[in-house]
This record gives structure tokens, sequence and C-alpha cells, in this order.
């Protein structure tokens, strides 16, 4: 089973990585607009902060598509992972303007729910009747009780 966890030609891995690198540049033009219709107030410096980190995961983004095969797929993961840690770093500049944190979690929700779904559409893929086997069920079985637990 362990083949079926990477596709051997990384065209799934740049596609993932241009759609992430079109987001990248929506939110930077959104950061930057924000950032100078409203200079001279906390959301201008928020809104800097923030245009630091997109920043730094669209350069993370592009080398590591550049570069393509497993060292590129460690460099966008290396590159998320310090934009998701960043926001804890520069703490207390991000909380000069306060987080609507029900609003957050509903996110972080939506986009768990998403994952697990799309997880299980694309485990469906692997079955087949002349490989079926007992990994196949349980790895499906891992799947759905993830979901399952997301809701119970």
């Amino acid at each position: 089973m362990g083949h079926y966890a990477t596709s051997e030609s990384f065209e799934d891995f740049k596609l993932f990585s241009f759609g992430l690198i079109a987001l990248s540049v929506i939110h930077i033009a959104q950061y930057a607009f924000i950032a100078h219709s409203r200079a001279h107030t906390p959301d201008a410096q928020v809104s800097l902060v923030f245009l630091k980190m997109l920043a730094m995961r669209l350069a993370g983004l592009f080398i590591g598509t550049a570069i393509g095969g497993i060292a590129g797929v460690i460099i966008v993961c290396i590159s998320v992972t310090i934009f998701l840690i960043y926001p804890l770093i520069m703490n207390n500049r991000v909380s000069i303007v306060p987080i609507n944190v029900p609003h957050l979690i509903e996110r972080l929700g939506l986009l768990t729910i998403i994952t697990l779904g799309e997880l299980l559409v694309g485990i469906s893929l692997y079955f087949d009747v002349k490989s079926f086997s007992i990994v196949n069920v349980l790895s499906y079985l891992i799947i759905v009780n993830l979901f399952m637990f997301y809701f119970c």
C-alpha cells in the first residue's frame, strides 16, 4: 500500500502547488489592499505581518515547485509549517487586533470536514477487484472512523 501514498510523476503535487500559489497571491493582494487602505491603524500593522508570512510561504512554494520531487515536497511542507507557526512567534504584533475565535474554530472545522471527505473519495480510487485485500478495508475503516470521530 505504500506506493499509493505518493504519485510517481509528482503532477498532483505541481497542481496542488499551483493552486496554493494562486491562493497565496490572492491573499497577498487582499492584505496589501487592507494595509494600504487602512494605513496608520492596527489593521494595517497586522496586515503587514500577514504579508510577510504570505511572502515567505509564496517563496517556499515557488522554490519547492521549481525543484519538484521529494525535495520540493519537503520545501513546500517546511514553508507551510513555518506559515502556520509564524503567528505564534509574532503573537505580540498579531494580538493588536482581536481574533474572532468562534469564527476561526468554524473555519478549521470546515477544513477538517473537507479534508476527511477528500480522503474518503481519494482512497476509493485504489479499490480494485484484482488487488483487493484486508489492507484496503483497514485503510478505509481508519478514514471512516476519523470522519465519524469528528462528528461524535
